[in-house]
């Protein structure tokens, strides 16, 4: 036990408490990224000593870009069409247009958000076209 005479004598505070032989320091334990420390294991232990592997990725490669598929569209091949993709909406490029000068465009007030955020307005649309899919 501190006797309370002792303490104030030698001018020290509540503050100032050393730790003797047989008290454990709680941040002794504590190690610092990057100071590891290498343990080693006798042979036994080593056996049952999993070690962590590291995760074999696949090599990245380049954007393929989206999925297209050749189609004939009212008579008239295009190259590369977009796969629908359930959205209910499929656009072309304004290009096209010049190959199927039998498609009436309509009125659209339609805005589309693209996936990527982006947003297109469409200068026009057309309905019941029919589209023949290629080797497929």
């Amino acid at each position: 036990m501190v006797d309370v005479n002792e303490v104030n004598e030698k001018g020290s505070s509540e503050d100032e408490i050393e730790l003797t032989d047989e008290e454990e320091d709680p941040e002794e334990d504590i190690i610092e990224p990057g100071r590891e420390e290498e343990v080693e294991f006798t042979k036994e232990e080593e056996e049952f000593v999993v070690q962590p592997q590291k995760m074999k990725h696949p090599p990245k490669v380049e954007d393929l870009g989206c999925l297209t598929i050749s189609c004939v569209l009212n008579g008239c091949d295009v190259v590369e069409a977009m796969i629908d993709s359930r959205a209910s909406i499929n656009m072309l490029p304004k290009h096209f247009l010049t190959k199927f000068r039998e498609l009436v465009l309509k009125p659209s007030s339609v805005i589309v958000t693209i996936a990527d955020g982006s947003m297109a307005k469409p200068i026009g649309k057309v309905e019941d076209v029919i589209v023949r899919v290629e080797k497929l």
